[in-house]
């Protein structure tokens, strides 16, 4: 009889020792579950591409720390998105950015902006706090001061349309440019 009871308090013991054990890892996948049903993500370390079906040349590479979904808008950690073209190849790199309908991608905190052309002269590089690429027009806009650095020369000014189609720069104030032979 005293044998019958140690082997059924033994196996009681085990009994309450796994409930304990799955208990919180049942909670946990209740939660997962909840995340997903709101139709957030995230990646690390990721990388992706968008190629133009139209014109194969040109494509898309966007690399990141962390890019997550919350919503309808993509939040993006150290992104770096490279846009290749035939004639050159356009990086964009900041500290954070965040994407709305696909195409509009803000880019923020210490935003650099590096051209490089076949021809080495006609490289140059863009620095200013925050930028906005509009993909759709191939567009980018800010108000905020920027500084360009070309061949011989460096550009100061505040606010800034750069149209990627047609190659156009456009500084909206305070511009100064300082030449060096």
């Amino acid at each position: 009889m005293r044998r019958k009871r140690l082997i059924f308090f033994t196996i009681a013991l085990a009994l309450l020792a796994l409930y304990v054990t799955l208990k919180p890892t049942s909670e946990q996948q209740s939660t997962d579950r909840t995340l997903l049903q709101q139709d957030d993500w995230q990646l690390l370390n990721s990388q992706s591409w968008q190629i133009d079906r139209q014109n194969l040349t040109e494509q898309h590479h966007l690399k990141a720390e962390l890019i997550r979904q919350q919503q309808n808008d993509v939040y993006i950690e150290q992104p770096e998105l490279l846009i290749t073209k035939p004639d050159h190849q356009l990086k964009l790199k900041s500290q954070h950015a965040h994407i709305q309908q696909q195409t509009l991608f803000h880019f923020n905190g210490d935003v650099i902006i590096t051209s490089r052309f076949v021809d080495a002269q006609q490289n140059s590089q863009l620095n200013t706090d925050a930028i906005l690429y509009n993909q759709s027009l191939e567009q980018l806009t800010t108000a905020s001061p920027v500084t360009l650095t070309a061949h011989q020369s460096t550009t100061t000014g505040i606010g800034l349309m750069l149209d990627l189609k047609q190659q156009q720069i456009e500084l909206h104030s305070k511009v100064k440019t300082v030449y060096e032979p």
